[in-house]
C-alpha cells in the first residue's frame, strides 16, 4: 500500500495557498493550473491509498467491485451542484424535494474542507477534492430512489461536514503554523469522509429499490455512518488541542486587537448622529387647527441656537388632542432635526423599550444590556453632537419617571404631553394648557371630518355649531360623533335627538360627570360595531393601549400553548378578516393604527369606557380576559434552558409582549375573583417576563415580577408547583449572578420545594432535569456562603440525577462540572478543579463561564500565560455573542486587566481594560453586586497610576473606592484596606 505524501507533515504545508487568480466553482473545484507544486502523481497517490485502507475494511465482494476501475469512475466527478439540480427537477413533486435544500449548507462545509486538503497536499483540487464530490454524487443518485434513505444520507452528512468547516476555520486562524496533529487528522478525516461515500454505496447498491422498505427497517446503514461520524469527532479533539496551543502563542497579538475594540479613551465631544426618525404614529393628514399653538412651539423650539436645551409642555385633560399637537408639530418641523425620537412614557417597561429602539439605531444590539445601559448610552450619544434632536415623552402621567431621561446638554428639543400640568412647570420653562375647541373651531373641526354632502345645506352648520356647543369643543368627543355619523349611526339632524335620549335612558349613569357625553356617544358607537369589531375592543381592554402589534393578534390567535378557549379567534390569522374587524374600529374613530409600524392603539378614555362596559356583563368581561391571555400565552415565547444562547427573535417577541402582559397582571389583581381559574395560566407568562427582564440585567424589575408571578399563581385554587419551582429556580440564579448567595438559598430551597410537590402531583417524573438544575444551582448558593459540606452535597446529588444523561440529553451537565469545579478550586484541589472545567469545555467548547473559572483556576496554579490567554478567548466570545457593552464583557476585561497589572506589569494596557469595566459597571442597573465591583476596579485602577508614578490620578481613584466601599458596608476605606476587603465582596468566582 503506498505511503502518504510529505506534504502532511511538512512544516511548510500550510505555508502553501491558492494564488488570487483561483476561481472556485461550485463544485468546490479551481481551474487548472491555478495552483503551483501540485502533479497528478500526488493526487494519484493520496487516493489510492486512502481507497486501499477503505477497501481493506470491506467484504471481498464488496471491495473486487470498488477495485473495479469502471465502477470508480463515477467517484471521481466534480458535477455534485449539477447533479442536485437535475434531482429537483426530477423530483419537483416528490416529497423529498424538501431534503434538498438541505444539501446546500453540506456543500459548503464540505467545500471549504476540500480547500484545506489542497493546502496541506499540495495536490491539484480537480483531483483529490473532486473525488470526494464524485463519492457524495453516487451516494445521493442512489439514496434519491427512497426519501427515509435521503433524510438519512443527508443527516449523517449534515454532522459530518459542520466537523469538516471546522478544519477550514483553524487554518485561516494560523495560516503560518506548523501543525502535525491536523495534517495527520485531515489524513484521518479524508479517509473517513470517503469511507462514508463508499461504505454508503456498499448498501444502496446492494438492494434494488424494490427491497429498500426491507433494508431500511435495519438499523446497520445508520449504525456503520455513525461510526464515520465518530471518528471524525476524534480528530476534532485532537487537532483542538494543538489549536488550542497555537492560540496561547498568538496571545499578545489577540490582545492588541481586543484592546482596539475596547478602547477606553474618552469618546470624542462631537459625534456626527445617524438620520434617526422614531415615531410610533403616522401622521394625522385630519389635523385641524391649533394654528396658535404649533407656531409658538416653532418660534421657542427652533430655529436651534445650542445655547440653552429647549423644552414644551403640552398638558391638559385626556382626549384634548396633546399627543395631536406634538404629532403635527413633528412632523411639519421633521427636517429641522437630526434624530426624532419619540418615547411612550407612561410605564417604565415602555420607556426602557423606546430608549432600546433608539439605542439599536444607534449601534447597539437589542437585548445586550441593561436598561440602564442602554439609557445612559442613548443619552451619551445626544450629549455628544452639535445636531439638532428632537426627543418627545408621550403620555407622561407620573413626571418621575422621566428625571433623569434628559440629556445633560444645552443642545437639543424636548416635548412632553401630560395630563399633570403642574408638575410639568417645574421640568419645562415653556408650555400650554391645551384649550377645548371655540364654538366656530369645534362646528369647522366636525365639518372637516365629515362628507361634504352631510354638511351642505344651512341648517346643517347650526347643527354643527349645537354639536360643538353640546360637547364644548372637546376633540375626542368631536372625532367619535363624525365618526358615528359616516359609518351610518344616524343622520347629522338626528344626532342631537339620539344623543338625548341616551342620556335619559340612563345607561351612563355610572361615569363621572365630566365625561358623561363623551361616554354616551362611546355607547352610541360600541352598539354599531360588528361582532368581530367588538371582540377585538374588549380583547383591547386588557392591553397596553399604546402600540398592540398587529402579530400578537395574528400570530397569538394560533394554539401553542395547552390554554382552553371556548371563543374561535381564528379569523385573526386571515390579514384580511383581521383589517376588516379593526376598520370598523378606525371608522368610528375608537382606534388608531400604524401601517408602518403594524400597530393598532385605543386611547385610553375608550378603554376605560370599553371596560366600564365590560363591568356590567362579568361573564364577556372574564370572556375577553381569556381571549386576550390566550393570545400573549401564545406570543410569548418560552425560554429555552439555562444554558443555551437565545435567539433575538425571543428577545423581539418578549418585547412585544411585555408591556401587555404586565397591563392584564395589573387587571388579574383588580379584580382576581371574576378571574377564578385563571391563575396559573396568567402566572405562567408572567415568570416568563421575569425571566427575560433578568436576561437584559433587569434584576430588580425582574425581582418584582418574579414575586408578581408567584402572587397570582398563589390565588388559585390549585397552584401549578412546576410554575413556581421554575420561577424560584431562576430568581434563584439571577440571585447568584447578582451575588445575593442568601436570596439565592432561599430560592433554591423553595424551587425544590415545588419540585417535589410536583413529582407527588405526578406533574413530572423524578428523572426530570429540573431537578439537577435547582439542586446545581443551589449548591452554588451554598458555596458562595462557603458552606461546602452542603453545596458538595448538592452538587453529588445533582451529579447522580444526571447519570449517564449527554450534554445534548440535559443542559444541566455543564452548570454542574462548572459549580463543581468551583468547589473543588475552594477546597484547594486546583488539579481536580481545572480538569472538570476543561472537561467541560470539551464538550461546551464556547461555555464562556466556564473559561472565565478555567482562567481563574490556571491563575491560582501560576500559570499566568494561560490563564491569560484563556480570559482573551472568553472576552472574544462575549464580545462576539453580546456586544462590548455587556455585564460578562466588564467582568472578563477586569481581570484580563488585574493579570495584567499584578502578573505581567503592563500598566498601560491593564489601564486600558480596567476602565472598561469601570465604564460598563457605570451604567448597570443591579447596584448590588457592581457597586462592589466597581469598588474593586476603581482600587486597582489606582494601583496602576500609582505604579505609574502618577500619584495624583491615583489617590482620586483611591478616594473613589472608599466612598464605594461606604456605600456597601457603612464603613468608609482609606489607604488600609487590604485586597481581601474589596474580593470577599465578589461573585464566588471572582474571587
Amino acid at each position: 500500500m503506498s505511503s502518504l505524501p510529505a506534504p502532511f507533515d511538512s512544516a511548510d504545508s500550510t505555508a502553501l495557498s491558492l494564488t488570487t487568480t483561483t476561481t472556485w466553482n461550485d463544485a468546490g473545484s479551481t481551474s487548472l493550473g491555478a495552483l503551483s507544486h501540485t502533479t497528478r502523481d500526488t493526487e494519484d497517490e493520496l487516493w489510492c491509498a486512502t481507497v486501499q485502507r477503505v477497501s481493506d475494511k470491506l467484504a471481498p465482494k464488496d471491495a473486487a467491485w470498488l477495485m473495479d476501475k469502471n465502477n470508480r469512475t463515477p467517484l471521481t466527478s466534480t458535477k455534485l451542484v449539477e447533479v442536485i439540480q437535475s434531482q429537483e427537477g426530477k423530483y419537483s413533486q416528490h416529497p423529498v424535494q424538501t431534503l434538498f435544500a438541505r444539501i446546500e449548507p453540506i456543500v459548503s462545509h464540505i467545500r471549504s474542507f476540500a480547500q484545506v486538503i489542497t493546502v496541506f497536499t499540495q495536490t491539484d483540487p480537480t483531483g483529490t477534492a473532486g473525488l470526494i464530490w464524485g463519492s457524495l454524487y453516487m451516494v445521493l443518485r442512489l439514496a434519491c430512489r427512497n426519501q427515509q434513505a435521503l433524510e438519512m444520507i443527508i443527516y449523517v452528512l449534515s454532522d459530518i461536514s459542520m466537523q469538516l468547516g471546522l478544519f477550514a476555520k483553524w487554518q485561516r486562524m494560523f495560516p503560518q503554523k506548523s501543525f502535525s496533529e491536523v495534517g495527520e487528522a485531515i489524513k484521518i478525516a479524508y479517509e473517513q469522509m470517503v469511507g462514508f461515500c463508499i461504505h454508503a454505496t456498499r448498501y444502496l447498491r446492494r438492494n434494488p429499490f424494490s427491497n429498500f422498505v426491507r433494508v431500511l427497517v435495519q438499523p446497520a446503514l445508520e449504525q456503520e455512518l455513525a461510526k464515520y461520524d465518530k471518528n471524525i469527532r476524534r480528530c476534532m479533539v485532537r487537532v483542538r488541542n494543538e489549536v488550542d496551543t497555537a492560540h496561547m502563542q498568538f496571545v499578545q497579538g489577540q490582545l492588541a486587537a481586543i484592546s482596539s475594540l475596547i478602547d477606553a479613551s474618552p469618546t470624542p465631544r462631537y459625534l456626527e448622529l445617524p438620520a434617526i426618525r422614531i415615531i410610533p404614529h403616522s401622521r394625522n393628514h385630519r389635523f385641524f387647527g391649533r394654528h396658535k399653538i404649533l407656531e409658538g412651539m416653532r418660534r421657542l423650539l427652533l430655529p436651534f441656537s445650542g445655547n440653552k436645551q429647549q423644552r414644551f409642555a403640552l398638558s391638559g385633560p385626556g382626549g384634548s388632542g396633546k399627543t395631536q399637537i406634538a404629532l403635527e408639530y413633528t412632523y411639519k418641523q421633521l427636517e429641522d432635526y437630526k434624530a426624532v425620537i419619540w418615547i411612550l412614557a407612561d410605564s417604565p417597561e415602555k420607556i426602557s423599550q423606546g430608549f432600546a429602539e433608539a439605542a439599536e439605531l444607534l449601534g447597539i444590539p437589542k437585548g445586550s444590556q441593561s436598561s440602564s445601559q442602554v439609557k445612559a448610552f442613548v443619552l451619551s450619544r445626544l450629549c455628544s453632537t452639535e445636531e439638532n434632536f428632537l426627543l418627545c415623552f408621550d403620555n407622561v402621567d407620573d413626571l418621575d419617571l422621566i428625571k433623569d431621561c434628559f440629556p445633560r446638554t444645552n443642545n437639543g428639543c424636548i416635548i412632553l404631553t401630560t395630563r399633570d400640568n403642574v408638575s410639568a412647570e417645574d421640568i419645562c420653562t415653556n408650555g400650554t394648557m391645551v384649550p377645548e375647541f371655540s364654538r366656530a373651531e369645534g362646528r369647522d373641526f366636525l365639518r372637516s371630518l365629515l362628507p361634504a354632502g352631510v354638511c351642505a345645506t344651512f341648517e346643517s352648520e347650526h347643527i354643527l355649531e349645537d354639536i360643538s356647543d353640546v360637547f364644548h369643543g372637546y376633540p375626542l368627543a368631536l372625532a367619535q360623533i363624525a365618526g358615528f355619523i359616516k359609518s351610518g349611526g344616524c343622520s347629522l339632524e338626528d344626532f342631537l335627538a339620539k344623543f338625548r335620549d341616551t342620556i335619559t335612558s340612563g345607561t351612563i349613569a355610572a361615569f363621572p360627570v365630566a365625561d358623561y357625553k363623551a361616554s354616551t356617544v362611546w355607547t352610541m358607537s360600541f352598539n354599531t360595531l360588528s361582532a368581530r369589531s367588538r371582540q377585538i375592543l374588549e380583547i383591547l381592554v386588557y392591553l397596553d393601549p399604546d402600540s398592540v402589534p398587529f402579530q400578537i393578534l395574528r400570530e397569538g390567535c394560533i394554539p401553542t400553548v395547552e390554554i382552553q378557549l371556548d371563543t374561535d379567534l381564528g379569523f385573526m390569522s386571515d390579514p384580511l378578516q383581521l383589517m376588516e374587524a379593526i376598520r370598523g374600529l378606525g371608522a368610528q374613530s375608537l382606534v388608531r393604527t400604524n401601517p408602518d409600524l403594524q400597530t393598532i392603539s385605543i386611547h385610553r378614555f375608550f378603554q376605560d369606557q370599553a371596560f366600564h362596559h365590560l363591568s356590567k356583563t362579568p361573564t364577556r368581561r372574564r370572556k375577553a380576559f381569556e381571549e386576550a391571555l390566550f393570545l400573549l400565552a401564545n406570543k410569548q415565547p418560552i425560554f429555552p434552558s439555562v444554558t443555551k444562547h437565545w435567539s433575538p427573535d425571543l428577545f423581539r417577541a418578549s418585547e412585544q409582549c411585555l408591556p401587555h402582559i404586565m397591563k392584564l397582571a395589573s387587571r388579574f389583581i383588580e379584580f382576581p375573583d371574576i378571574f377564578k381559574g385563571l391563575e396559573n395560566g396568567l402566572g405562567k407568562v408572567v415568570s416568563e417576563c421575569a425571566v427575560y427582564q433578568f436576561q437584559l440585567f433587569h434584576h430588580h424589575a425582574a425581582t418584582q415580577t418574579f414575586a408578581l408571578a408567584r402572587k397570582i399563581v398563589l390565588l388559585g385554587d390549585s397552584p401549578d408547583p412546576l410554575i413556581l419551582s421554575d420561577g424560584y429556580r431562576m430568581e434563584g440564579r439571577m440571585f447568584n449572578e447578582s451575588g445575593q448567595a442568601i436570596q439565592g438559598v432561599e430560592s433554591g430551597k423553595q424551587a425544590r420545594h415545588y419540585a417535589d410537590l410536583a413529582i407527588t402531583e405526578g406533574l413530572i417524573k423524578e428523572e426530570d432535569q429540573r431537578l439537577p438544575r435547582i439542586l446545581t444551582g443551589l449548591g452554588n448558593s451554598l458555596s458562595q456562603l462557603e458552606r461546602f459540606d452542603e453545596a458538595l452535597a448538592a452538587q453529588l446529588e445533582a451529579k447522580n440525577l444526571i447519570g449517564d444523561a449527554s450534554v445534548e440529553e440535559s443542559d444541566a451537565i455543564t452548570i454542574m462540572q462548572l459549580n463543581l469545579g468551583f468547589l473543588m478550586y475552594r477546597s484547594g484541589d486546583l488539579d481536580g478543579a481545572e480538569a472538570i472545567l476543561r472537561a467541560t469545555l470539551e464538550a461546551s467548547p464556547r461555555t464562556a463561564p466556564a473559561m472565565y473559572a478555567l482562567g481563574n483556576t490556571l491563575l491560582a496554579k501560576g500559570e499566568i500565560e494561560e490563564a491569560l490567554a484563556i480570559h482573551v478567548r472568553g472576552l472574544e466570545i462575549y464580545i462576539d455573542m453580546f456586544g462590548d457593552q455587556h455585564a460578562l464583557v466588564s467582568r472578563t476585561a477586569y481581570k484580563i486587566g488585574e493579570i495584567l497589572l499584578l502578573h505581567k506589569g503592563d500598566t498601560k494596557t491593564a489601564r486600558t481594560y480596567i476602565q472598561k469595566a469601570i465604564g460598563i459597571y457605570l451604567k448597570q442597573e443591579s447596584p448590588y453586586y457592581t457597586v462592589k465591583a466597581h469598588a474593586r476596579a476603581e482600587r486597582m485602577l489606582g494601583k496602576a497610576f500609582e505604579r505609574e508614578g502618577r500619584d495624583d490620578v491615583a489617590k482620586m481613584h483611591y478616594e473613589q473606592a472608599w466612598l464605594l466601599r461606604e456605600r456597601i458596608d457603612g464603613v468608609r476605606g482609606s489607604a488600609n484596606d487590604g485586597d481581601e476587603v474589596y474580593r470577599k465582596w465578589m461573585f464566588y468566582w471572582d474571587q
